[in-house]
């Protein structure tokens, strides 16, 4: 699970850089945000989220 976050964010990181030198019309972030988000839900990843961190709580 550690190295699917790992490897979204260094997949979010480098559409960051890669299509700020490609366009400026959009966004790079909303774009790279857009398109990973997207990968991980067709894909059906599995990555801990908010409520994760909060249920041991309750």
């Amino acid at each position: 699970m550690l190295y699917t976050i790992a490897a979204l964010i260094a997949i979010t990181q480098l559409l960051m850089y890669f299509l700020a030198n490609v366009t400026s019309a959009v966004p790079s972030n909303l774009i790279a945000i857009l398109v990973v988000t997207l990968a991980f839900i067709s894909l059906n990843l599995e990555a801990p989220t908010v409520i994760d961190y909060y249920r041991p709580y309750t």
